[in-house]
């Protein structure tokens, strides 16, 4: 090794680049401390098709980055390439690799090409092995021994041999992680990849286990004493940003690479030998801090949430509207049928619609209750009351014992919360009670071909602990301790398997659903708060990580301006979905499980960024915050028109425009299930309390997510400023004036508010630190 090699540090990590001569370098290894831990792709700088380049000119040198270029001539043009080598710019752990490949005159095709990396070649094929893409745990094999078995095998992912899986399509989150190690938890190693795609060209990618080693002096290049390499064993090939024939809808396509243009790749590199604390969680989440804030608006402004406030949506009118409508002596065509019940699809708005289901109206009975006594509105109040007696006459002819997703869990639970908040009539508390009772037998003893799964289970615990408040039943807490013993346990070696479904269900593929990960959070801290067991709260964290780590959206794939995904949920599975994309109601609800962490001290600065993310960008579930309408023409290619020139989406659409569309990213399927949440989440992170004048800061109120009835009298303000600098401005004590009643608060800043004048003084409040405001009635 010459004495002119260049290293990079980072911590105990490096990068080392070996001199070659005459000027040249050849990337060497990643390492930490002294063992190699992982390599670009046959210590090559980048491949542009069949050219593999290995050697490069070092072009600049800093304290922190080395750039390294050169050309190369392919198809007889030259291609300019430069490779920079640079601490990342989070300050964490890891390197970031920008590549550049661009033709100097003349356009040129690849099947291949930019930079990849990969371990050495050190695993005999009987690793435990699982690799985690688009934020979702793809694939896990022990030994020669399939783990995930065929529920994964769903047609989004190619699996073409064991241990290989990539997306057949773009994929919309860049994380990738992979944990590696043999039967005895030897030779581990962990090695997360985290794309820019606000700078790659190609939104793609791709792990695979390498060929295995043949004994011969090219695969024995930059030997080390470390290594465990040796002739049969194999590593693992990570591509991400890259150009790969096996990545694509298509049959072994080249790719166009312009002049001048040429290709980018940004990839963060991280590795270690073991999971923090042995965990996936907090790995997973703190990659996707990482992500997040790659990605996030440096200023602060969302387009979408600007075009949201033109159009003159926001959380606080939806909550309103969706109230006024329940109320309406007549109701609302195509939202509420004040002799059916609301209904669960809109008309004209999916193929099959419906004219009211009573048994829906029960998941609106608790937030309607909530909303009303809070804002002290006696037409929601008594808006609550009407859907509670239509629910009442629906359940009749409902058998609780019949489980293939949570289906009722979510109107049980709506129940108890306005038994708690008004109270229901003795004839449903009777019957409310006989249906948990059946639902958790079924549970709890289910048929050996129709078993929960870990979500499902999720639920009911939940469920049985908010009824062990309303019956006062030891019976509740003892199904609540069992549920979560089977629930808490498969969270680290199964912590995919909560997909609120049955058992082997292909509906997600047998992937988490968000609220299968989120709903653990608040059963876990309702355990904790009941059986006075902080394990419990720990465990609501992981869950927390892992919602986070597998089911929020950080980079914003939509090329439309009034649509923005980051902070929404993938849905069932992650990349581009086509089951569940961004659904509004898993998205909401489970955001709002968030705040239970808020109040017990235990949340993350990730758990900020995706509210605040969200309280801007979920606007546009609703036709009221979009401009245009994403349509197919019929040879399916995609087409954007004026969503007010459609005489089709004013008269279906654009007539009830706070309901929810089941997909906002295409525009359908208006779903008054969907679009329950916002009564809540207009209190929570919508300013129905407290706002502020700069909606650069977030303002949250986590207790209205306890549906805490203190509310009414004081509440906790959390004021969250995300972006790099200070903010100046002030709060808005939206409660007086909802309320009708003077207010003062005191903490960060200090005012008194009455239904005229509720706008606080300015003040300031700090880059990225959570600061509190106590509100009281005077």
């Amino acid at each position: 090794m010459s004495n002119m090699n260049l290293t990079l540090t980072n911590g105990n990590q490096t990068a080392t680049f070996a001199d070659i001569g005459d000027g040249n370098y050849r990337p060497e290894w990643f390492r930490t401390e002294k063992r190699p831990m992982l390599r670009f792709k046959d210590h090559e700088w980048l491949n542009i098709g069949g050219i593999r380049v290995t050697d490069g000119q070092l072009r600049a040198k800093g304290s922190d980055s080395l750039l390294f270029g050169g050309r190369e001539f392919f198809g007889g043009t030259p291609v300019d390439w430069q490779v920079r080598v640079s601490l990342p710019a989070d300050k964490k752990s890891g390197f970031t690799v920008y590549t550049e490949l661009i033709p100097v005159s003349e356009p040129i095709e690849v099947l291949e090409a930019m930079t990849s990396y990969e371990t050495p070649y050190e695993y005999d094929g009987n690793e435990h092995s699982q690799v985690v893409m688009c934020q979702q745990p793809v694939y896990r094999n022990e030994g020669g021994k399939q783990i995930n078995g065929a529920g994964w095998m769903q047609p989004l992912w190619y699996y073409g041999r064991v241990g290989r899986a990539h997306l057949t399509y773009q994929c919309s989150s860049p994380l990738m992680a992979h944990r590696v190690k043999m039967p005895d938890g030897s030779n581990s190693r962990c090695v997360m990849l985290i794309g820019n795609w606000d700078v790659c060209s190609v939104h793609d990618m791709f792990a695979q286990p390498t060929r295995n080693m043949a004994d011969i002096p090219a695969d024995k290049v930059f030997a080390d004493s470390a290594l465990l390499s040796q002739p049969g064993r194999r590593g693992m090939k990570y591509l991400i940003g890259t150009v790969n024939w096996n990545n694509s809808l298509y049959k072994d396509p080249n790719v166009l690479v312009e002049p001048g243009s040429g290709l980018k790749q940004e990839v963060t590199v991280d590795f270690r030998g073991e999971l923090p604390d042995n965990r996936w969680d907090g790995w997973m989440a703190d990659g996707w801090e990482r992500l997040c804030r790659i990605h996030f608006p440096k200023d602060g402004k969302i387009g979408a949430y600007e075009v949201a406030k033109s159009r003159g949506a926001s959380w606080v009118d939806a909550a309103q509207w969706l109230a006024d409508q329940c109320a309406k002596p007549e109701g609302c065509p195509g939202f509420f049928n004040p002799e059916c019940g609301t209904n669960v699809y809109a008309p004209h708005t999916r193929p099959k619609w419906d004219n009211g289901n009573a048994f829906f109206s029960g998941q609106f009975t608790g937030p309607m209750a909530y909303l009303g006594q809070v804002w002290k509105d006696p037409k929601i109040s008594a808006a609550a009351e009407r859907l509670e007696i239509q629910f009442e006459g629906a359940c009749k002819h409902h058998d609780p014992s019949n489980i293939w997703t949570i289906g009722f869990s979510p109107m049980y639970a709506a129940l108890l919360r306005k038994a708690k908040i008004s109270g229901l009539r003795p004839s449903l508390m009777s019957k409310l009670e006989e249906m948990l009772q059946a639902r958790t037998n079924a549970m709890l003893n289910p048929s050996p071909t129709r078993k929960p799964d870990a979500g499902m289970l999720s639920w009911e615990a939940f469920v049985n602990l908010l009824a062990a408040d309303i019956f006062s039943a030891p019976r509740y807490e003892a199904a609540a301790k069992e549920l979560l013993t089977q629930v808490n346990a498969r969270l680290e070696n199964e912590f995919w398997s909560y997909n609120c479904c049955i058992e082997g269900d292909l509906v997600g593929a047998g992937q988490a659903r968000p609220f299968g990960h989120a709903i653990g959070i608040t059963a876990n801290c309702l355990a904790g708060k009941r059986f006075k067991d902080p394990r419990y709260l720990d465990t609501a964290v992981r869950f927390a990580n892992l919602f986070l780590g597998m089911h929020c959206i950080a980079w914003n794939e939509s090329p439309a301006p009034d649509l923005d995904t980051r902070g929404w949920c993938h849905g069932s599975t992650g990349g581009r979905d086509q089951i569940a994309q961004i659904p509004p109601w898993e998205t909401g609800f489970s955001m709002e499980q968030l705040g239970m962490l808020l109040l017990e001290g235990r949340c993350r600065e990730g758990l900020l960024d995706v509210l605040w993310l969200f309280s801007h960008t979920g606007l546009a579930q609703f036709p009221k915050a979009r401009t245009l309408k994403r349509l197919y023409r019929p040879d399916m290619s995609i087409v954007y028109r004026s969503i007010d020139s459609l005489a089709t989406e004013r008269e279906f659409y654009l007539k009830l425009p706070y309901l929810a569309y089941e997909n906002p990213w295409d525009q359908t399927m208006l779903a008054c299930y969907q679009g329950v949440e916002p009564l809540q989440l207009s209190l929570f992170i919508g300013g129905g309390l407290a706002a502020s004048s700069d909606d650069r800061v977030a303002v949250l109120v986590p207790q209205t997510i306890a549906y805490d009835p203190a509310v009414s009298e004081r509440f906790t303000a959390y004021v969250w400023n995300p972006i790099d600098k200070p903010v100046e401005t002030k709060l808005i004590a939206n409660v007086a004036q909802r309320r009708a009643e003077n207010w003062q608060c005191q903490g960060a800043v200090t005012g008194q508010f009455s239904p005229g004048a509720y706008e606080s003084p300015s003040f300031t409040v700090p880059s990225r630190k959570l600061i509190t405001c106590e509100f009281r009635k005077s």
